[in-house]
């Protein structure tokens, strides 16, 4: 549909008004059944975007600053306000998942990309967050469009949105890994971000990575919430400040409040009953000789040497059992529709069923063959070249050193790939013979 004919429809141009009538909010959405308008974080009901749609960039009175000719579809951006400027970042084009940042230009009304650093290969609204206290944005990577299910670490980024560069923070908690992998929503609010799960809500505190568990609010509280509202002709969801708030409004223009929930008030109950836990992975390796910390209350330095990453990779690779009772009775702080039931906080036991991730040969020797590798610069690598430079001797057989070597380029890369997004050894035909495989060396030019 044409953009301009969208906008001018009746109910569209209601929600516009609704939400103009509270610029007290920072975020949300506003839903009916012509469609759905973002509010971008720190927008404050100053500008509207239609859902996964760049075509629409409309102000509170429902004018379209947009000029784009092209769809410019995108979906599961996040769209935010930095410095009175529109951007949005990740998502899904035409063809697959992203983690490009682009801004509108109001001057010409079309978006742009803005260079940035490599990082995650791909992010969404489901697990981003803007923190305007330090001009970033902290996404886990999905690497493939939808949340990942493997094996893998959810690997946390920063974006510094005035140097325009990503670091890794670190890889989520196995146990926050596992509970956002699951059946869950996501909001950001003003100091936290929130998880609603389907028996709690994961609530983390941006200032200093640290997170709690709480049961006044779940997915299942939000699922018969959205219901209730399912006929209703509009309702809308937001955050102002630190309260997560829900409304529905009536043929008639009855606007009813739902949700008011204090997530502020919720994180310092539940921290009262359960010490917070690190949502960002503590670096502990299991080579005591080879370990370090890094703290999470200054999550805005680089990602650190090659030593951290390695230590990063062997800290997902713990396996990590029961763990959490309490059993407090529910408090709704203002939560008009009750969340579903339960018995207090809980994590489940998993039986030791962690988040693997194993390494062909130990970190010290991983970080020598990088180094050595890096040292050398670019080149190329024979099979009996590699085979010399993991000391495959003649006692492996053919089918070991051929694992050996997938598994030892696997490890490297995966390094590489969280250091700077890109892979360090890449596999290639000869081109004298095409039968013969060489290995192309590509080390980063900005290592430290």
């Amino acid at each position: 549909m044409n953009p301009d004919d969208w906008l001018a429809q009746d109910q569209v141009r209601q929600m516009l008004v609704w939400a103009a009538a509270h610029p007290e909010l920072a975020s949300g959405f506003v839903h009916s059944s012509a469609g759905r308008f973002w509010m971008p974080s720190e927008g404050q009901g100053q500008v509207f975007l239609r859902d996964g749609d760049l075509r629409v960039v409309a102000d509170a009175n429902g004018e379209n600053k947009s000029a784009s000719h092209n769809l410019g579809f995108n979906l599961g951006a996040k769209h935010f306000v930095f410095q009175n400027q529109i951007m949005s970042l990740g998502g899904r084009g035409f063809w697959d998942g992203h983690a490009k940042l682009i801004q509108f230009m109001e001057r010409t009304g079309e978006w742009e990309l803005v260079l940035v650093e490599r990082g995650p290969e791909c992010v969404t609204y489901e697990s981003t967050w803007f923190n305007s206290s330090r001009d970033e944005l902290v996404a886990i990577d999905e690497r493939k469009w939808g949340r990942p299910t493997t094996d893998a670490p959810d690997v946390v980024w920063s974006l510094d949105l005035n140097a325009k560069k990503w670091s890794v923070l670190g890889s989520v908690n196995p146990r926050m890994q596992l509970f956002m992998r699951s059946q869950s929503l996501f909001f950001d609010l003003k100091d936290y971000g929130i998880w609603m799960g389907g028996h709690q809500t994961a609530i983390v505190r941006k200032s200093d990575l640290h997170v709690v568990l709480s049961p006044e609010w779940d997915y299942r509280g939000y699922v018969a919430l959205a219901e209730e509202v399912a006929n209703a002709p509009m309702w809308m969801t937001g955050s102002s400040g630190n309260r997560f708030q829900v409304w529905s409004m009536d043929s008639t223009g009855k606007e009813t409040p739902l949700v008011d929930w204090d997530v502020e008030k919720a994180f310092e109950t539940m921290s009262e009953q359960n010490e917070p836990m690190a949502w960002v992975e503590p670096v502990v390796g299991s080579d005591a000789a080879f370990t370090t910390v890094v703290p999470v209350t200054d999550h805005n330095t680089s990602s650190g040497p090659a030593v951290w990453v390695l230590v990063l990779l062997l800290a997902v690779g713990l396996s990590f059992a029961a763990g959490i009772k309490n059993g407090s009775a529910r408090q709704q702080h203002g939560a008009i529709v009750q969340p579903g039931s339960g018995d207090g906080l809980k994590i489940a036991a998993t039986d030791g069923a962690g988040v693997n991730l194993k390494l062909s040969m130990g970190p010290k020797s991983i970080l020598a063959k990088i180094q050595q590798l890096e040292k050398d610069g670019e080149g190329l690598m024979s099979t009996e070249e590699l085979n010399l430079f993991l000391d495959l001797g003649v006692g492996v057989s053919s089918e070991s050193k051929r694992a050996k070597r997938a598994q030892f380029i696997r490890d490297v890369n995966r390094v590489y790939q969280m250091r700077h997004g890109e892979d360090m050894i890449v596999r290639e035909k000869d081109l004298n013979d095409r039968r013969r495989t060489i290995y192309v060396i590509h080390p980063h030019l900005s290592n430290a």
